[in-house]
């Protein structure tokens, strides 16, 4: 799911316009699952690509946009990746 995530990461490359309008189309059918895609589009993902150091953005963005990251291995603690 990375609509904003660049295509060197694995991601869409796509505008935050065409990131609300999946979430739109995607609430029309399944409004949790539109919550669900707003979160990791909005929230995860931005903060990793705007924050994260480039280590922490070739270790988590592809793995996110090819939902291959679980939600357990991004809450471990890695001291290795703190900034």
């Amino acid at each position: 799911m990375g609509i904003e995530t660049s295509a060197e990461h694995g991601g869409a490359e796509s505008s935050f316009t065409s990131a609300i309008i999946a979430i739109e189309e995607l609430a029309k059918v399944d409004p949790s699952v539109s919550v669900l895609c707003d979160v990791h589009n909005t929230l995860v993902n931005t903060v990793i690509r705007k924050h994260g150091t480039p280590e922490q953005q070739e270790r988590w963005l592809p793995q996110l946009a090819e939902s291959k990251a679980r939600r357990r291995q991004l809450l471990d603690c890695d001291p290795t990746y703190v900034s």
